[in-house]
């Protein structure tokens, strides 16, 4: 992933159940004002000139630690560290660098179990431990383990739902990884709002990422098939008729909704309208259309969860397994503390030979 995103708010959080000494106060303030202004250079001179008139100052250490990994040295990093952890083995920030330093070495197995403990322990606060879950996340990216970096995210935002880093990371596998549009769109809005505004990745989400999406998607729908011929007047028209025909003629219904969607391919209601009837009818439809009436209703509604429900049930209903993992991923992009799609995904996983992820999902499922 381009960014680790911790070292800011490593910063801002290392005096947590810390206070430095008199010897060193002024360097550590002026180094505070230093970083907040990213000039990187003063701040670890400060925080340097803190930790030499003071050794047994973990804050000052720690604070080091971080510059120095924002300025690209992970051997002085590590140094300031290793220093930090000497004299006070107990410090969770201390240990939390130290994991971020082993990320940059490439010691994933250690920034592994540094982020660990200090998620588990619970007497820390919750902005601390949902970054060392979000931080873990990105570990957990880079080995290929996806479905464990999505729950530890989803974990994060349960711990702290104003963890910046975890609405950042879940926008990256939303929009890189499933592809979810919709749902990278909300988290990436969410990243960009929490994130201090000095951090360079608000200028990255607002300036590009978010223009980028969303013309990507607007050019995506102006190119479907039928959207140049689309008659919404009509189509809302034969939508009224269609709910009015509901309780005396279903075949009939159906039959103005799917002339309605025809009118108009961007039409919730219509779209909706045919494949709900379709998927309960015994007769026989083509299995195909019906969940694309379901996935162009859930393209204009993302967040309709009653709809990937309904959806994925068809999909299983027809055999057709793979599609209904699709979807039920995709609800739990906008929802991940959906019980209900929580319980058809582990369903659906076992089907689809997934028995490795579906008990992450399952311990998971028992947390909410």
């Amino acid at each position: 992933m381009k960014h680790f995103a911790h070292f800011a708010l490593l910063a801002s959080i290392a005096v947590l159940g810390c206070s430095p000494d008199d010897g060193g106060a002024s360097d550590v303030a002026k180094g505070e004002v230093a970083l907040k202004a990213r000039d990187l250079q003063a701040a670890e001179k400060c925080f340097a000139a803190a930790a030499a008139k003071d050794a047994t100052n973990s804050v000052s250490q720690v604070r080091l630690a971080v510059v120095r990994m924002q300025l690209g040295d992970p051997a002085g990093a590590a140094s300031a560290v290793a220093a930090a952890r000497a004299c006070d083995p107990d410090s969770a920030e201390a240990l939390f660098a130290e994991g971020q330093v082993a990320y940059l070495k490439k010691d994933y197995a250690l920034a592994r179990k540094d982020f660990a403990q200090v998620a588990a322990a619970r007497n820390l606060p919750a902005e601390l431990r949902a970054n060392a879950l979000a931080a873990g996340a990105v570990v957990d990216v880079l080995e290929n383990r996806l479905d464990a970096a999505r729950i530890a995210l989803w974990r994060a935002l349960r711990t702290d739902p104003k963890c910046a880093a975890a609405w950042y990371h879940l926008a990256y596998l939303s929009r890189v990884t499933y592809d979810f549009v919709e749902a990278a769109l909300m988290q990436y809005e969410m990243a960009s709002r929490l994130l201090p505004a000095s951090d360079e990745r608000v200028a990255e989400i607002t300036r590009k990422i978010l223009p980028s999406i969303r013309d990507t998607e607007a050019q995506r729908k102006t190119a479907m098939v039928g959207v140049s011929k689309r008659d919404p007047a009509a189509s809302a028209k034969l939508v009224a008729e269609a709910h009015a025909l509901q309780a005396k003629d279903v075949k009939k219904a159906a039959a103005k909704f799917l002339e309605a969607w025809e009118k108009d391919v961007l039409s919730f209601e219509a779209a909706s309208g045919w494949a709900r009837l379709a998927s309960a009818s015994s007769s026989a439809a083509n299995p195909d259309r019906v969940l694309e009436a379901f996935n162009a209703a859930l393209d204009a509604r993302p967040n309709n969860q009653a709809l990937y429900l309904a959806a994925a049930q068809y999909a299983l209903k027809v055999g057709k397994s793979i599609c209904a993992q699709r979807l039920l991923d995709q609800a739990l992009a906008h929802d991940p503390s959906s019980k209900k799609a929580l319980t058809l995904y582990l369903d659906v996983l076992k089907r689809n030979g997934k028995t490795k992820e579906a008990a992450l999902y399952q311990a998971y499922l028992k947390e909410l």
